[in-house]
């Protein structure tokens, strides 16, 4: 596939697959209702009486750690479909998908702490070059890692997401300059969308009444970080079946 079929491709598949998108807007306001339901705000800040709250906060943690590690799943599922150009959407599976988010978490922080251990050993001995060899690290990792991420999608396998060699291996594969190019348009392309939808969301509220906006933004951000969620999972997994 082409720059230009992977992003169309990429652009409707979230309104393809209305229910997942739904599932994950769901998953995603029982994160913020659970935050204070349970007070994690005050829990986090101690602005209620700790010995009160501890065991409700602590309760609200886990059960947050839990949804956030299921949508981790859930996204990696989506990857996964698209990797086998699938146009269905993931169902919930909550085992496996909670297991796979945990895996997701785990390479994300092996990836990313490589380029700062070494940006940090670097400043010790001069500052100017270990920032400079930091940000290079860190964008060439960040690529690795999206390459991780979907090896990882692709075989539900932790110790094959964490070899850093085949994540190298697999971007020169696909060739580096097409993976660059690719996300650098669909973030571009994605952020327009995103920009330009909420602009118009906030006229039509905004026109109707203006005081509606302030609690329109809270109900509306949610729904496009999905679409957004949903639309670069898919673009790299198309992505990656090029290799």
């Amino acid at each position: 596939m082409n720059l230009s079929e992977i992003i169309k491709d990429a652009i409707v598949y979230p309104t393809n697959n209305v229910k997942a998108l739904l599932i994950y807007i769901v998953l995603g306001f029982l994160v913020g209702f659970v935050a204070v339901l349970t007070g994690i705000g005050g829990f986090l800040t101690g602005s209620f009486n700790f010995a009160a709250g501890i065991v409700l906060g602590l309760i609200g943690i886990i059960v947050i750690i839990w949804l956030l590690l299921l949508m981790f799943g859930f996204s990696l599922d989506i990857v996964k479909l698209s990797i086998n150009k699938n146009k269905d959407a993931p169902e919930i599976e909550l085992s496996r998908q909670i297991s796979n988010g945990l895996k997701y978490i785990i390479v994300s922080i092996v990836y990313l702490i490589i380029p700062i251990i070494i940006t940090v050993i670097l400043s010790m001995l001069n500052q100017t070059i270990g920032i400079i060899v930091g940000i290079i690290l860190a964008v060439i990792f960040s690529f690795a890692l999206s390459m991780a991420i979907c090896r990882l999608a692709e075989t539900d396998k932790l110790g094959y997401a964490l070899d850093i060699s085949g994540a190298f291996a697999d971007l020169q594969q696909i060739g580096i300059d097409k993976v660059v190019i690719t996300i650098i348009a669909a973030a571009i392309v994605g952020f327009v969308i995103v920009f330009v939808l909420t602009l118009i969301l906030s006229v039509i509220v905004g026109i109707i009444s203006a005081d509606l906006i302030y609690s329109a933004v809270p109900l509306i951000t949610p729904i496009f970080d999905a679409w957004l969620l949903f639309y670069t999972n898919r673009v790299m997994g198309l992505l990656y079946s090029e290799k």
